[in-house]
């Protein structure tokens, strides 16, 4: 008792003064009550006491006034999704592009199949014309190495949490005015025009409500496997996905793969626009898209390798960039790993590759971006994209030639 009066007598000084917010005070014990109102008292005066000497009596609300959306300045109608598919629709040869793939990384993630995925593509998307640039010397890259290769360019069209810069969807003028129906126009548009080429697309979902307006034109996803909104999300999407994870995520991330593969019920909007109840069968197509820990490319590959022994039944998609990564590390890593699957690595499904026309990024506080930088994380030029595509293909027939198996057929089993 004469502890918590001590305490109670500080905390009721320190309160009159103004320097504490706020006070939690927990009883566990009916006998306790007496000392828990006793202390109550005390803070209540104490608050009397801070009011008199420096703020002003707290106006009364009156019943007229409004107690929602005081912190609401507008809102503006967006788009249905069945407005913008109308306005852009999928052709046969997109939708021919986007079936083909969903089916090869189905047997890519699940070992029936011995290529190995390659995500590439810049860190986030900010110009369209460098976009297409990049797409259309990856669309020939991706042809050549097909036998060995499912190439697939991720188009990153929103940033993570925290960027300086929301990315095109949010953002499309890079002003703060957020025209987003213009920026969901242009996210589509984008998407079309890769998947034309004859290239898989892939992105990240952040939420529920976007997937709807691109995800026919996506063969490939990946979501954070920390929030429960998006392993929902996961459950009901059409295509694969890869769960991204850290090392001490990884347990966590297996368990969500298993959740996401049953059937889930969650908040959702349809095409329409109308918010609604989603009851989704289950994803069985899913990988875990692994961003290893280490300041190099030796530790982050070790990551790797001690991620696939503590978890024999991961299927692993390999992130070879990230903020604070440089290029060359990256370019590092990725011949790491391509050593490893000559080796015959059985876990290591794929590869992400940070890639754009130019290397490195754009420098922070810089006044304009350069056509085919990076604007977000550091990502390589085309000279090393095309390098490590090519050093990750010959690996892929080196283990073939160690396994004899022909190309494409080879049975990877851990578990499945």
């Amino acid at each position: 008792a004469n502890a918590l009066n001590a305490l109670s007598g500080a905390i009721t000084g320190r309160l009159a003064i103004g320097g504490i917010a706020g006070v939690r005070v927990r009883v566990e014990a009916m006998e306790q009550w007496g000392l828990g109102q006793t202390m109550l008292l005390a803070l209540a005066q104490a608050v009397k006491t801070r009011r008199s000497a420096k703020f002003k009596q707290v106006p009364s609300v009156r019943h007229n006034e409004r107690s929602d959306n005081l912190r609401i300045q507008g809102v503006r109608p967006l788009l249905p999704p069945a407005c913008l598919l109308e306005e852009q629709p999928r052709q046969a040869a997109h939708e021919a592009v986007v079936r083909r793939a969903r089916a090869e990384l189905h047997r890519v993630l699940n070992g029936e199949s011995d290529k190995l995925l390659v995500l590439v593509g810049p860190s986030l998307v900010d110009d369209q014309a460098a976009c297409m640039e990049f797409a259309a010397r990856l669309s020939v890259l991706a042809a050549e190495v097909q036998q060995e290769l499912l190439v697939v360019m991720r188009v990153q069209l929103m940033a993570e949490a925290g960027a300086s810069w929301p990315g095109i969807v949010k953002d499309p003028t890079s002003d703060g005015a957020f025209h987003i129906n213009k920026g969901l126009r242009l996210a589509r548009e984008l998407l079309l025009q890769v998947n034309q080429l004859g290239l898989p697309t892939a992105s990240d979902f952040m939420d529920t409500v976007t997937p709807q307006y691109f995800a026919d034109l996506l063969s490939f996803a990946s979501v954070n496997a920390q929030s429960e909104m998006l392993r929902e999300l996961v459950s009901g999407l059409s295509m694969p996905v890869g769960l991204r994870s850290t090392p001490a995520q990884l347990a966590d991330a297996l368990a969500a793969q298993e959740k996401a593969a049953v059937a889930q019920q969650f908040f959702g909007v349809t095409s329409h626009g109308i918010a609604g109840i989603v009851h989704a069968t289950g994803n069985e197509d899913c990988g875990l898209f692994f961003v290893p820990s280490g300041a190099s490319a030796s530790e982050r590959a070790a990551a790797t390798v001690a991620a696939a022994k503590a978890h024999p039944k991961a299927n692993l998609v390999v992130d070879c960039g990230g903020a604070g990564f440089a290029c060359t590390a990256q370019a590092e890593l990725a011949a790491k790993l391509s050593a490893l699957v000559a080796e015959g690595d059985q876990q290591l499904r794929g590869v992400c590759l940070s890639s754009y026309l130019l290397s490195g990024a754009k420098a922070e506080g810089a006044a304009s971006a350069v056509r085919g930088m990076s604007v977000a994380s550091p990502c390589m030029d085309w000279m090393q994209t095309e390098e490590s595509i090519r050093a990750l293909a010959a690996a892929v027939r080196k283990g073939r030639i160690a396994d004899g198996a022909p190309a494409g057929k080879k049975q990877r089993l851990n578990g499945k």
